[in-house]
């Protein structure tokens, strides 16, 4: 067995840093000449093969001395499997996914197809909680935007009970549960269209109270106006 910086090396070659703090110099390094300083295997640290309960089997440490856009870890090639939580920005994750911003600006999450990285297959979660999908900078808390040959949602319920599809509450002085806004010439702000024996609309509304108000406009009713 050989030892640097050891002087009872147990493996056939055995390293050993000489600082006691992981930002010292780096005790192996492989060097390319075409990318010189590009691989430095001082980044790597491997706990004991035979320990019963290692804290880490593989752990990758970048430190700031190169800047502050470090890569701790890089996978190039092959399936990453991760056998529990997995914490970005959080040191002691407690879901399987659990992203932290630092209650700052930073976005959060966004997952795109799009070569242009823009509008079409993007779902983002912005710091401030927004949720976009087919957009990439919400301006509600769930802005959705599809494609001009698709519904943007669809909500399904196949239930005996009095329950909703969709169900929308107002609770304000002046809210809607749900509004609808036709911008253009034959747009229709809101269509219910019954392909099966079901109804419909139907609206009903607690005693004194308005089940229907038209503010203006006309009401038309099998191709007659009111």
């Amino acid at each position: 067995n050989v030892g640097i910086g050891k002087e009872t090396p147990t493996a056939k070659l055995y390293v050993q840093d000489t600082t006691s703090s992981i930002g010292g110099s780096i005790p192996v390094a492989y060097i390319r000449a075409a990318k010189p300083n590009k691989i430095a295997l001082g980044a790597v640290s491997i706990s004991v093969v035979n320990e019963v309960t290692p804290d880490y089997n593989i752990g990758l440490y970048a430190s700031s001395r190169g800047g502050t856009n470090n890569f701790a870890g890089y996978f190039n090639g092959g399936d990453v499997y991760i056998n529990n939580n997995l914490g970005i920005g959080r040191l002691a994750p407690t879901y399987r996914l659990d992203v932290f911003g630092n209650g700052g600006t930073d976005n959060l999450l966004k997952v795109s197809n799009d070569i242009n990285s823009t509008y079409d297959s993007t779902f983002v979660v912005k710091s401030n909680g927004f949720v976009g999908i087919g957009i990439s900078a919400p301006l509600h808390p769930l802005h959705v935007c599809g494609s001009d040959d698709r519904d943007n949602i669809k909500s399904e319920y196949s239930g005996s009970y009095a329950r909703a599809a969709i169900s929308g509450r107002a609770s304000g002085s002046d809210g809607y549960g749900i509004i609808g806004t036709a911008s253009t010439i034959g747009a229709k702000a809101a269509l219910f269209n019954n392909y099966g024996y079901g109804t419909a609309l139907e609206v009903m509304a607690s005693s004194g109270s308005i089940a229907i108000n038209v503010k203006s406009g006309y009401v038309i009713v099998d191709s007659t106006r009111f």
